[in-house]
């Protein structure tokens, strides 16, 4: 080949080269290196959580598939702020619309992931699986911890154990890498980090008679009653109790007053707690007000009076369920499909709960908050967003305007298939001969067309 023909080829190939496609940057919740720098740094930051009890790290570092229930307390300044989410399950909206809001309030820096004095952010667990943004949420997750070691507040939930990893966590591990061993020890580095996540983080200030707010995913150990006995005052050392946490991790709240504990046999582990004994629990360790997430069905709930009601979408607070007036569940992250659509509320709002004191900026307030009187007066606030749109915070008017509509589409729908059955009704009675008065009133109705 000419030495000509030599340079216009290499400069035509590098003239093509101009025209290919740059790879796009992933993302570092996308990559294997990512992936693993987001393990270790959870791992890190909570183990700081614990520094003052190397012995409880080191048990639970040891053996990462125990299942004993680790509890923290912590004392809250006077002035704070808390801001609360449920369930994510792989959803980043519900944490997108947070941080977003507090940036707007000059609460929080987005460039340096700091939050400003006195401002709280707890997650009550489930922050992977069915969504497709799980490792997503632990990488911001654990930027977030890491730059606010005490204002952040993660609990761990059902999802974050070894017996529930095991599906689809596992699976979306195995999507990074074809290699069985590198998602083998991912799953391992994960393990051990979420083993150091509190089940159960109890809250305390100074003006509320030392009362506390108990931070947890599902419930508390019915079966053992001392689970967490009387903290001393100002004794704020974390506790590891040889009891099993799926107690904690997997209960639920029974809603009809039954009482009695029985079986969780929906789940296939824990309990369901009826109300005398949770309020009792609640009691004796001096606990005001239980926020909690995994349990995620509107189910009826019935009041004192007898009235029944729906627990998310018509209780004081819509989209947090609301037992005994002391035991607060917030909703599942709205983008989260695998729930279904059980009232309209679940998918076309999401919800985040702020709770301060009623003399710090109760101007704040909206026609949903509610005074915990037994946190003396302390307001529960809740702030709605749109799930597709995380920068929009909708107001509570809109949501009243809108739980309006769905109560008149549902009282329509029942006088409809009321008017329905009584066709039938009228469509069975001809039908029927002179001397046919001998049916039982419970026989099967049949479509007559």
């Amino acid at each position: 080949m000419s030495t000509f023909l030599r340079y216009a080829t290499a400069l035509i190939i590098s003239m093509g080269n101009l025209y290919l496609p740059l790879p796009s940057a992933q993302a570092p919740w996308q990559t294997i290196e990512g992936v693993q720098d987001t393990a270790k740094r959870l791992k890190s930051a909570l183990k700081s959580d614990l520094q003052s009890c190397p012995n409880i790290i080191k048990e639970l570092l040891d053996d990462p598939y125990q299942t004993d229930t680790l509890v923290t307390y912590k004392a809250l300044p006077n002035n704070a702020k808390l801001y609360v989410l449920g369930d994510l399950h792989g959803d980043f909206g519900p944490i997108n619309a947070l941080m977003n809001y507090l940036e707007k309030k000059g609460y929080y820096n987005k460039t340096s992931f700091a939050l400003a004095p006195a401002i709280y952010v707890a997650l009550l667990g489930d922050y992977i699986d069915r969504g497709p943004d799980s490792l997503k949420n632990l990488w911001y997750l654990s930027k977030l911890k890491e730059a606010n070691q005490q204002q952040v507040l993660l609990i761990r939930g059902n999802h974050e154990t070894e017996i529930v990893m095991e599906n689809e966590f596992k699976n979306t591990l195995h999507s990074l890498s074809n290699k069985i061993t590198t998602a083998t020890v991912l799953f391992a580095r994960f393990l051990k980090a979420f083993t150091l996540l509190p089940a159960i983080t109890l809250l305390t200030t100074q003006n509320n008679g030392g009362k506390k707010i108990a931070l947890l995913h599902g419930g508390f150990d019915a079966q053992n009653e001392s689970l967490i006995g009387p903290n001393p005052k100002n004794n704020l050392t974390p506790k590891l109790f040889s009891l099993d946490a799926k107690h904690v991790l997997w209960n639920d709240m029974h809603n009809d007053g039954i009482s009695q504990c029985v079986p969780n046999f929906g789940r296939g582990l824990g309990l369901i707690i009826d109300k005398i004994r949770m309020l009792e629990w609640m009691n004796n360790n001096n606990i005001a007000i239980v926020l909690r997430g995994h349990q995620q069905t509107d189910e009826t709930y019935t009041k004192s009076t007898g009235e029944r009601f729906r627990l998310f979408s018509q209780g004081p607070i819509p989209g947090i369920a609301t037992r005994w007036k002391r035991v607060l569940t917030l909703n599942v992250a709205p983008n989260t499909r695998k729930y279904g659509r059980y009232n309209g509320f679940f998918n076309d709002f999401g919800v985040i709960l702020r709770i301060n004191s009623g003399s710090d900026n109760s101007n704040e307030k909206n026609e949903f908050s509610e005074k915990l009187q037994e946190l003396n007066g302390y307001l529960a606030t809740p702030i709605y967003f749109m799930p597709q749109e995380p920068n929009t915070i909708v107001d509570a008017s809109s949501v009243k305007a809108h739980l309006a509509a769905l109560a008149k589409a549902k009282a329509a729908k029942k006088k409809a298939d009321a008017e329905s059955e009584s066709i039938i009704m009228a469509g069975y009675m001809v039908q029927k001969g002179p001397h046919d008065d001998f049916y039982e009133s419970n026989e099967t109705m049949v479509n007559l067309q």
